[in-house]
């Protein structure tokens, strides 16, 4: 009885819980559709690509959610207005200035995401999609490219030669996605703690588990 006890306390902690973690991915904490990065005190939508299923009244969006840079500006607005799960300051995902691969500064949200929190390769696509859903092929920022006023920064998280890499485009081009984040920890407190007690007490019972012989 007790171990059937302790088998549906461990089930419902990891009906909780997105996946057993990896180092990396546990700086992601998921609560409530929100999932904090603790490595760059952000947070992201759990839903990376709302606008293809809410589009908060904005036109120029497609079925897919895709937009160019001017509407994706728009739509955050659109958002903020809307005090959208409670908040009034999304914004875009900030970008440095630097065109490439495995740009990791403490601007390059994105590339961090992607390299050293799901386990993404330079043209090799994700090692995992982590707590996120509907994840995009290319995501703009917010960040206009110094060299053409015209052009803004997007991150590639696809399968293809682009994977991973961050590079300006034309703001008028409607195929790129928006996701939407805020800065610090906008996960509820309560229960964000709960779930990291049922993390580690499953951790616990698991490691316990390990040292037992049957």
């Amino acid at each position: 009885m007790k171990s059937m006890t302790t088998l549906k306390c461990l089930s419902a902690a990891m009906a909780l819980a997105w996946a057993a973690p990896t180092p990396s991915e546990a700086a992601l904490v998921l609560v409530n559709g929100l999932v904090y990065d603790t490595d760059r005190n952000i947070t992201f939508l759990q839903n990376s690509n709302l606008a293809a299923t809410q589009t908060f009244g904005v036109l120029g969006i497609s079925g897919s959610g895709y937009m160019d840079w001017n509407t994706a500006n728009q739509y955050i607005a659109a958002m903020n207005a809307a005090n959208y799960m409670g908040f009034n300051t999304w914004r875009l995902p900030h970008s440095s200035d630097n065109p490439g691969y495995n740009n990791n500064s403490v601007l390059d949200e994105m590339s961090h995401l992607y390299y050293m929190e799901l386990g993404g390769t330079a043209a090799g696509g994700l090692g995992t999609t982590g707590p996120f859903l509907n994840l995009p092929t290319d995501v703009w920022s917010d960040h206009t490219a110094s060299w053409n006023s015209g052009t803004a920064f997007f991150f590639s998280f696809g399968a293809t030669i682009t994977a991973g890499y961050q590079t300006a485009a034309w703001k008028h081009l409607g195929s790129y996605a928006v996701w939407p984040v805020l800065d610090g920890d906008a996960t509820p407190e309560p229960a964000r703690m709960a779930m990291l007690a049922l993390g580690l007490s499953g951790l616990g019972l698991r490691r316990r588990r390990g040292g037992t012989s049957r």
